[in-house]
């Protein structure tokens, strides 16, 4: 389900212990979330998944504190849906998050503004070597 949400939706699958279902959690309201994210940021890093998720979700709705989250306690991440899952059945964790992967161009955006991309927002494979990256980049921009 979560593949097949329009590219511009704020969309999260979200996988209970207790109830053992998926649910399609859709943000309704941008402005409303962008009232509520007051972090000094661009709009383009406020509407970043990631930070949607990190906003409503872990800190609004499951109150974990930004030290806990860098500290990754209460939260681990993990890059493959069907572990995450795996984990909560097997009484692991409580809830899994899941996510469509950051865009390119989000991440384009977000450098060409000058900022950095929010923590774990990134996941990109094959991993290019960084000198070749780094490289390359500097003469786009």
């Amino acid at each position: 389900m979560l593949k097949t949400t329009p590219s511009n939706s704020h969309s999260f699958g979200i996988y209970i212990k207790n109830m053992k279902r998926f649910f399609l959690l859709t943000l309704k309201n941008q402005d409303a979330y962008l009232k509520m994210a007051r972090v000094d940021r661009s709009i383009a890093w406020k509407s970043l998944d990631s930070t949607i998720m990190h906003t409503l979700l872990i800190d609004y709705i499951l109150r974990i504190t930004k030290k806990d989250v860098s500290n990754q306690i209460y939260i681990d991440y993990i890059m493959d849906h069907d572990l995450a899952i795996d984990k909560v059945n097997n009484d692991k964790h409580q809830v899994a998050i899941i996510m469509n992967p950051t865009k390119v161009h989000e991440v384009l955006k977000i450098a060409k503004l000058g900022e950095k991309m929010p923590q774990k927002s990134t996941y990109f494979f094959p991993k290019l070597l960084t000198g070749l990256v780094l490289n390359q980049m500097k003469d786009n921009f």
